[in-house]
């Protein structure tokens, strides 16, 4: 068997060793781009078949020489590890390219949420004129090979040399011995292509100057499903692949990424060469697995920044309707069924949902939490929930954005005030809790989602449905296991084991060494109907620590406290009397409007708020 003569040659001393290191066999130069010709051409006089380069020397050898030459190609996953390494130090990227730009780069500004600006080149000076042109727009980082490295040093920029890996450079010798085995024998090389090609991972697809398949290795078949294509017209086969329009043209299409049935691809596909001659083309390709490994890595870097912090340990559970929710709570985190949280403002729904999710399976995925009614604007909502793809709207950030639906991938959501939404927006959540997909704003592609959902309500969702507010089969779907949580003003047994956590978190908070509160002041506690149930309790000890500097302020500073949630208590009896609604902000001022007035006059005066109060209530009225 006739071994074939390929040659090497990289700019890269850290590509040779590389090369050298898959094989010793192969003879591999490390040159710059000025001596790569001289080089090649004496290999071509010693009998080398066919070069392996990369980059802008590749493509310059092929113009300076008459056997093939077939560049090293920089593949996605490579081409990510580069733009994932560049990303720890700048969001706005360079990458240097030799004559064509690589298309779909918007995918990785999508991805990493970064600017990448490709620089294309023709030569040395052009590369130099390039480079500094985009410092000058903004870029902080390049990527490229070495005379890229060498500038971005002179102009004192950051370089990240473009990397290709030992199965990179191992396939392209395959690719090589491939193109010398054609050249050769037509007959030989097809026997020796089935022996070499059934170890290389790639699917590999040859068609000769009439399109007809000459290659076609089992990666190939599995990949596209397909058997018994050599021999076929290709543009029959695989007409998708676009193997004819290189064919026809010359032009070659690198790093394309293309949908194969319902397999999506990437592929570099080029022109094979016998003595300056177009003899076929060649392509390799492979399931974009692994660049969806890289995806679920990004989502994961996501998902650290949405993680519940609570669990059933930080629940509160004196009382018989706190302990009936825990007991709850343990059973339904082993379902994956949509569970619908129901309770009055301030109850703590939200810290049982963190607490289903730490139950559950999903526990180690991302939680991710959305207030419904904090998102007046439809449109907003379902971008924010579903993401959106370049181009939806006026303003939409390039390349699009995933959604919080995608974030939550392989963990829970939590929709809080599901109550408000629209009853459109309801019929997209529905296609989300059926069939576990959704689709951005403005794209045309399914995204199949593995989420949990947990939805919440104050309101009355079942009048909702009787009054048209809330779709009847949205309400069903959501409704599948439900958890009530009682008000606080029923659940008193949980009172003062509440105010005592909450007086030891703000105490720390805020460097205060405070003593314990005796139980005869927590008992006052009791008395109060705390309308704003846990939420305002919780306030309502945050203010008091602030107020207080030790114990013989607690008791004033209560009696003050209680004195003002006294008259809110009234407007908000007389508002219901009256049948008159207050907002949240208007309930708010209302309540800290005394406290604010007293603060103000104890400032003037130079003394504490405390000392205020006991003045005020030991120095007669003047009348006058």
């Amino acid at each position: 068997m006739i071994e074939s003569k390929i040659g090497i040659i990289v700019s890269s001393l850290r590509l040779a060793e590389i090369a050298r290191k898959v094989s010793s066999r192969i003879e591999t130069h490390n040159c710059t781009l000025e001596k790569a010709i001289p080089i090649a051409k004496e290999l071509q006089a010693r009998g080398t078949e066919v070069i392996v380069s990369h980059g802008g020397t590749a493509a310059i050898l092929e113009k300076n020489i008459s056997i093939p030459v077939l560049s090293l190609p920089r593949s996605a996953f490579e081409l990510m590890e580069n733009v994932i390494e560049a990303t720890q130090y700048a969001e706005n990227i360079g990458i240097t390219l030799y004559d064509k730009p690589i298309s779909r780069l918007e995918i990785f500004e999508s991805l990493f949420h970064i600017n990448i600006k490709q620089i294309i080149y023709h030569d040395f000076e052009t590369l130099r004129i390039g480079i500094i042109q985009a410092k000058n727009e903004g870029v902080e980082i390049f990527i490229g090979g070495n005379a890229t490295f060498q500038v971005s040093q002179e102009i004192g920029c950051n370089c990240i040399l473009s990397s290709r890996t030992e199965d990179t450079i191992a396939d392209a010798i395959e690719q090589a011995k491939i193109v010398a085995s054609i050249q050769r024998d037509e007959k030989e090389k097809t026997k020796r292509v089935e022996a070499i090609l059934s170890s290389v991972s790639e699917g590999i697809i040859a068609v000769d100057e009439n399109g007809i398949i000459v290659v076609f290795n089992k990666a190939a078949e599995d990949i596209l499903e397909m058997n018994g294509a050599i021999g076929s017209l290709v543009n029959k086969v695989a007409p998708q692949l676009g193997l004819q329009e290189v064919l026809k043209t010359g032009i070659p299409k690198l790093q394309s990424l293309m949908k194969v049935g319902d397999i999506q691809i990437v592929s570099n596909i080029k022109s094979i060469y016998l003595e300056g001659k177009v003899i076929g083309v060649t392509a390799s390709f492979s399931e974009v697995s692994r660049v969806m490994k890289t995806e679920q890595k990004v989502r994961s870097s996501y998902a650290r920044r949405f993680v519940a912090k609570y669990s059933v340990d930080n629940i509160v559970r004196e009382s018989m309707a706190m302990k009936q929710v825990t007991n709850q709570i343990t059973r339904f985190a082993n379902s994956d069924s949509t569970i619908l949280i129901t309770g009055e403002s301030g109850t703590g729904k939200e810290l049982v949902a963190n607490s289903i999710h730490n139950c559950s399976q999903r526990k180690n995925g991302p939680f991710v939490a959305i207030n419904c009614a904090a998102v007046p604007d439809e449109n907003l909502l379902k971008s924010e929930l579903f993401g959106y793809d370049e181009g939806a709207f006026t303003g939409a950030r390039k390349g699009g954005r995933m959604g919080l639906f995608e974030l939550a991938h392989e963990g829970t959501i939590f929709l809080d005030e599901i109550g408000s939404i629209s009853v459109d927006l309801q019929a997209s959540l529905l296609r989300v809790l059926e069939q576990k997909e959704i689709m951005r704003v403005g794209g045309d592609r399914i995204i199949p989602v593995d989420v949990r959902v947990i939805a919440a309500t104050n309101t009355d969702i079942l009048n909702g449905v009787k009054e048209g507010h809330i779709r009847q089969d949205f309400y069903f779907r959501l409704n599948m296991l439900r958890l009530f949580i009682s008000p606080l003003r029923e659940r008193k047994e949980d009172i003062p084991h509440l105010v005592s956590s909450f007086f030891h978190f703000f105490s720390r908070k805020y460097g205060k060494d405070l003593e314990p509160l005796p139980d005869e002041l927590i008992k006052r506690f009791l008395d109060y109907s705390w309308h704003g149930n846990v939420r305002e309790l919780q306030n309502f000890v945050e203010r008091f620590v602030l107020m207080v500097e030790k114990a013989s302020e607690y008791e004033p500073t209560l009696r003050t406290l209680f004195d003002d949630c006294g008259k809110t208590e009234k407007i908000l009896r007389k508002a219901d009397e009256t049948g008159t609604s207050l907002s949240e902000g208007e309930l708010y001022r209302l309540f800290e409007k005394s406290f604010i007035k007293k603060a103000e006059v104890a400032k003037k005066l130079g003394i504490s708020r405390t000392t205020l109060w006991r003045k005020l209530k030991t120095t007669k009225p003047v009348h006058y």
